[in-house]
């Protein structure tokens, strides 16, 4: 007599391997985003670390990277927002295309390097935005001390005290920059996404 089909043990095993391979394929899946993530922030890094030697070497020429302070507005106290710290010979026409003296954007620089200012990395790297703002492909969040780089895709837009505040989605998959110092030159550490 002629058999037509599997046996019970030829189906089993079929449907074990399907099986498998089902599991091995979500299992790919689920990891390729998170790689692709990575390298993306990865190369972000890269890009910003090279703006910042650029923006160094450009105040270098202007005699500005061991200012503790170089502005294109002056400072502002934290009583008066329009009284200037800075003397006039210290408020300059930066080399960054819209931080020219008093242009729209507020560019100000500490030892060469950015100071905690979304304005002024913005000025310098393309595809950056401002806090909150998701025009971009990056935007970044302030932190006491630090200022955090991510994806606009993982930070959420929350009301605090009637005014809107970025933060992020995962505990991950940001850089984090710190400014210049005296003692040291910034600090810019990258934790990688992992979700």
């Amino acid at each position: 007599m002629k058999q037509n089909g599997f046996t019970h043990l030829e189906l089993i095993t079929s449907i074990f391997i399907v099986c498998l391979l089902v599991m091995a394929g979500i299992h790919e899946c689920r990891i390729q985003p998170i790689e692709e993530k990575n390298k993306s922030l990865y190369q972000f890094k890269s890009a910003l670390e090279s703006h910042l030697a650029m923006s160094y070497s450009k105040l270098a020429v202007l005699g500005l990277e061991t200012a503790p302070s170089a502005s294109n507005y002056p400072t502002p106290t934290e009583a008066n927002h329009f009284s200037p710290l800075l003397k006039k010979d210290d408020i300059h026409s930066l080399p960054f295309t819209g931080c020219a003296e008093h242009s729209p954007f507020f560019c100000e620089f500490q030892f060469g390097y950015p100071k905690l200012s979304s304005q002024t990395l913005s000025c310098l790297i393309p595809n950056l935005s401002a806090e909150g703002d998701k025009n971009q492909d990056w935007t970044t969040l302030h932190l006491h001390d630090a200022m955090l780089i991510t994806h606009t895709d993982n930070t959420v837009i929350v009301n605090i005290d009637n005014h809107p505040k970025a933060l992020l989605k995962k505990p991950n998959c940001y850089l984090r920059y710190q400014p210049a110092k005296k003692e040291r030159k910034y600090v810019l550490t990258l934790c990688p996404c992992n979700e």
